[in-house]
């Protein structure tokens, strides 16, 4: 009986894991996507608005770790057709690191009880900074230890923005918009 239980009680653990992570993709999902055209210059016809809510392969849920569980952290893929250019095959790690030109992978955060939006990677602006501080994160010490974000280098945001270091710049804060000018400024001479 104890065995049936048990087994019972993984199943439903399993089934709301399932249930919890399909409201995740289906209600939360579409709302970042808004808010990521929205921090966009570009201008979009409405079958590109469309076509980009509907799109499942230009989005991924990326693992974290130690963040309370109302937060939410999603990888937005931008592809361009670039690659086609070269003809050439690129390793995931070339777009995770943004290395690719006008392709580029925009990381948000949700904060799902506030509602509240966090630009972490690929944007113009970047909200670390007040990502640490609504997470009320005592030091470098404790992010390093108890917080992670798949793709999210947490280290270097904290040193760019509370120490200072202008060698994390392009490490990760510079924006995909200012690496394809300045790409796009390199093929023009």
């Amino acid at each position: 009986m104890k065995k049936l239980l048990f087994l019972l009680f993984i199943l439903l653990s399993i089934s709301s894991f399932s249930q919890e992570e399909n409201n995740i993709e289906s209600l939360i999902v579409p709302n970042i996507k808004t808010y990521y055209l929205n921090q966009t210059d570009k201008l979009y016809s409405k079958k590109q608005i469309v076509n980009f809510l509907n799109d499942s392969t230009n989005y991924g849920l990326l693992k974290n770790k130690g963040f309370d569980m109302n937060y939410v952290f999603i990888k937005i893929k931008q592809r361009g057709n670039f690659d086609k250019v070269l003809k050439r095959k690129t390793s995931d790690s070339l777009f995770i690191n943004n290395k690719i030109p006008l392709s580029c992978d925009f990381i948000i955060g949700l904060d799902r009880a506030t509602k509240k939006f966090y630009r972490l990677k690929g944007f113009e602006k970047n909200d670390f900074d007040l990502l640490f501080n609504d997470c009320n994160i005592e030091s470098k010490e404790s992010l390093i230890s108890f917080f992670k974000v798949e793709e999210l280098d947490l280290a270097c945001l904290f040193d760019y923005y509370f120490l200072k270091k202008k060698d994390c710049y392009n490490k990760c804060i510079r924006s995909c918009k200012e690496r394809d000018n300045n790409f796009i400024k390199l093929r023009h001479n």
